[in-house]
């Protein structure tokens, strides 16, 4: 089952670069047009009040965001203006007052060792600006003058149409328990490096996946997948190859053929129902790598609407295998997709993607329900899988062609191979 979930991952990652995290630890930041504010041990930090709300030093953060700032002891009040607005801030008070008209908010500001804290969405916002929280890195991101984000994201998706190919790196970090020899759980850490290189017309992928192993004194690293796919009108065709302990390949091969395959290289139609699948999407912010300004996204995708995006083809790497079968309903049964993307601030490319496989995959154990022959531990254990992903752009109409070996080429078909077994 392990490795049926593996091969879905992978073909589902494939599937969404095609188509087109980890989380850190510490103290809680704030930036202002992607410009962090500087908190010492005499202005305060910023922290999370019990209503689960982002509660940041007065006037450090808010003359950073360029207002003035006025305490008044004996009223208890927070003052502060910008331009034609003043904000005051009641202590205490579920409320703040704009231009002096009440707006209720869902928390309150407090003295916390002789400093003054407020509401900082409350406050920003009250001011015309916007804040996001970004939950990858604890960061409070305010952004002036907001801008349109999804418009911005859609005009980076929609350059990747013209990419006549290009190539994919992705490092995937998988942490889960699992029984030994002995029938004791042990932790079992995987970090999988998988390059892909994608041609567009016609359409053909190669792909090659290699996973490193710790589970406490056991330890290999070992090639885990290749993988070939061709798209020739309405005729997908998947070579695949896997490796045993001793690391000789098997290849087996699907063939597919569906009308639907077509809209997968319609331009137009895809951009619309890319478009479509976009639930929302989140700008965190400007971030210098390696010398290169990129703009960072949160992009909530709507599975369902997804699933339209894919959904006349989805069937393009089911065999009549029941595994294969299995695996492809776990996916059609997914929760909203939530992931980062990073964005050349210069050209308006896409150069990387992150994402948080564990929902995915708690999502995809559920949809399994009793199909599955894993025992009740084991998917218990199973349920609580760490997977973390991150995808990188390369070779933009460079990437170095490929031909499919002729052991792939050569393979024989699921369907036979499943006819034999029956008989």
């Amino acid at each position: 089952m392990k490795k049926q979930f593996l091969k879905v991952v992978l073909i589902f990652t494939m599937l969404l670069a095609i188509s087109t995290v980890s989380s850190a630890e510490g103290d809680i930041i704030v930036r202002i047009d992607s410009q962090p504010v500087v908190f010492t041990e005499n202005s305060g930090a910023p922290f999370i009040d019990n209503n689960d709300r982002t509660l940041v030093p007065l006037r450090v953060t808010m003359e950073s965001y360029g207002t003035q700032v006025e305490w008044n002891p004996d009223t208890r009040i927070a003052t502060v203006k910008k331009d034609d607005v003043t904000v005051e801030v009641p202590l205490g008070q579920k409320y703040i007052l704009k231009n002096g008209q009440e707006i209720l908010i869902d928390t309150e500001s407090v003295i916390k060792e002789d400093r003054t804290y407020l509401p900082i969405r409350a406050v920003i916002e009250a001011f015309g600006s916007e804040v996001q929280w970004d939950k990858h890195t604890k960061t409070v991101v305010i952004t002036s003058k907001p801008f349109d984000a999804r418009s911005l994201l859609l005009d980076a998706y929609n350059k990747t149409y013209d990419w006549k190919n290009y190539g994919m790196e992705m490092k995937m970090l998988m942490v889960m328990p699992t029984l030994d020899e002995l029938g004791n759980i042990v932790e079992m850490q995987m970090d999988m490096d998988m390059d892909m290189t994608i041609f567009m017309a016609p359409m053909k992928i190669k792909s090659t996946a290699e996973a490193e192993i710790d589970m406490g004194p056991m330890k290999m690293k070992q090639p885990v997948m290749d993988m070939y796919m061709t798209l020739e009108d309405d005729t997908f065709t998947t070579y695949m190859g896997t490796y045993d302990e001793e690391g000789k390949v098997s290849w087996l091969k699907t063939i597919d053929e569906n009308e639907g395959f077509k809209d997968l290289m319609d331009i137009e139609k895809s951009k619309d129902l890319n478009e479509a699948s976009i639930k929302d999407v989140k700008y965190l912010g400007d971030y210098t790598v390696n010398g290169t300004l990129l703009q960072k996204f949160e992009n909530t995708t709507s599975f369902e609407a997804y699933n339209d995006l894919m959904g006349s083809y989805m069937g393009m790497l089911s065999s009549s295998a029941s595994e294969d079968m299995m695996g492809f309903e776990m996916l059609k049964n997914m929760n909203d997709i939530v992931f980062i993307v990073y964005v050349d601030k210069a050209t308006g490319q896409v150069v990387s993607y992150e994402m948080d496989l564990s929902p995915l995959f708690i999502s995809m154990m559920e949809a399994l329900g009793e199909s599955t022959e894993a025992s009740q531990e084991e998917m218990e254990m199973l349920k609580s899988l760490k997977m973390t992903t991150i995808m990188k752009v390369k070779d933009i109409n460079t990437a170095e062609d490929f031909e499919i070996p002729e052991e792939a080429l050569n393979a024989k078909l699921v369907e036979d191979i499943v006819a034999e077994e029956v008989e």
